[in-house]
């Protein structure tokens, strides 16, 4: 990965990752030539790790950057708009991953707050089923689709290039 020059096409790279230098304030652009690339900008050694080692770290990675964004969702936005103070504690539990070996959900039914949940948790990888609802399965088994969720939830800023 490359710090891009001002006169550099950037959409002739397949990624690019965009971050604020602390120091001067200035955006940096980072070329990234593979979706592991990338990852290895948010995961330190990634590309270092063995194929059992990355799902680890892409799973890590996904339930650590959700969590807070779910908690923000409910307690900054949703919640505080709806003069409520509190979700029902097992509706928490579940959206705060708390209960990481116990989805007995099998269907989310809140329409404001989605369940953001790994699919390494459910079928096929496991016997349980997946929920329906307002559910977002994230497919860490594919590096593209976590770089798509972070990029979603604005925890990572990157341009995908398709060619």
């Amino acid at each position: 990965m490359t710090i891009i020059d001002n006169d550099t096409d950037l959409t002739a790279l397949p990624f690019v990752v965009i971050t604020l230098d602390k120091g001067t304030q200035e955006t940096e652009y980072h070329g990234c030539t593979s979706a592991s690339e990338v990852l290895d900008f948010v995961i330190d050694g990634y590309s270092d790790l063995d194929d059992t080692e990355a799902l680890k770290a892409r799973i890590s990675l996904i339930e650590d950057s959700v969590i807070p964004v779910v908690t923000e969702l409910i307690y900054g936005g949703y919640l505080a708009e709806n003069g409520q103070k509190h979700l029902e504690q097992r509706d928490e539990e579940i959206l705060l991953s708390r209960f990481k070996d116990d989805f007995g959900i099998i269907d989310w039914t809140h329409e404001e707050i989605p369940l953001i949940v790994a699919s390494t948790q459910f079928s096929p990888n496991t016997d349980t089923p997946r929920p329906t609802g307002n559910v977002e399965i994230i497919e860490v088994d594919n590096e593209l689709a976590v770089i798509r969720a972070l990029a979603s939830k604005k925890i990572l800023n990157v341009m995908e290039n398709n060619g």
